[in-house]
């Protein structure tokens, strides 16, 4: 949401713009940004990840700059809005208390964000999405490294202990797997409340003490 630029504290376009539309009280305590109501949390980098609402150019209504400049010679013509076409009429009511940002998509200067959802997104949906996290405070959070580091050495300690005093041909496989697969149904339920753990380190983790355990009992 904010950084620096030439060791002076700037605020994001997003953060910006979230502010102006809070009417609210605005502020930012430590590691949380309150808008209004909302409250943001941040990690330890100061940020968050964002949290998509749906496929791109899906969730947001779209008005070509066309339109805005058709509207705004009908404005200075004192034309009123009952006056214009149907269509216009529909897309100028779907701007009606919205935060409107505006951006260019043209050839060669082309804005476009890569996503998780598809292979791109449009810079200016992309910076509204930020906005509604802010408004919203359901950006997602990684937990701090010590957090990660815990879960980490918590499943491989429990992996290695298991895995080396189980006795028979399969037993001593399962610690493993079940570890893998309630780490992976963890990393899911706490990204469905906005919460990030690191997956991979541990999983690859699990998997190096499942080998290692096995050449132990070979051994």
């Amino acid at each position: 949401p904010f950084g620096f630029w030439d060791d002076k504290p700037s605020v994001s376009l997003a953060f910006a713009g979230a502010m102006m539309a809070t009417e609210g009280a605005r502020s930012v305590e430590g590691d949380v940004v309150r808008l209004g109501a909302a409250a943001q949390r941040l990690d330890e980098a100061g940020g968050f990840f964002v949290n998509f609402r749906a496929e791109p150019r899906k969730s947001d209504r779209e008005v070509s700059p066309a339109d805005l400049v058709q509207w705004g010679v009908w404005v200075e013509e004192e034309r009123p809005i009952a006056s214009w076409p149907p269509e216009a009429q529909r897309k100028a009511a779907a701007l009606q208390g919205a935060i409107v940002v505006y951006g260019a998509h043209l050839a060669g200067a082309k804005d476009v964000v890569t996503t998780p959802l598809s292979g791109e997104m449009l810079g200016p949906e992309y910076q509204a999405t930020i906005m509604d996290n802010l408004l919203h405070g359901d950006g997602r959070v990684r937990v701090p490294r010590g957090a990660d580091a815990a879960v980490l050495l918590g499943l491989g300690a429990l992996a290695g202990v298991l895995g080396t005093l189980l006795r028979g041909r399969w037993w001593p496989q399962l610690p493993t797997f079940v570890l893998l697969g309630a780490l992976t149904w963890l990393a899911y339920a706490l990204f469905e409340r906005g919460i990030v753990i690191d997956v991979v380190t541990p999983a690859l983790a699990l998997l190096l003490v499942w080998g290692g355990a096995g050449m132990l009992r070979l051994v």
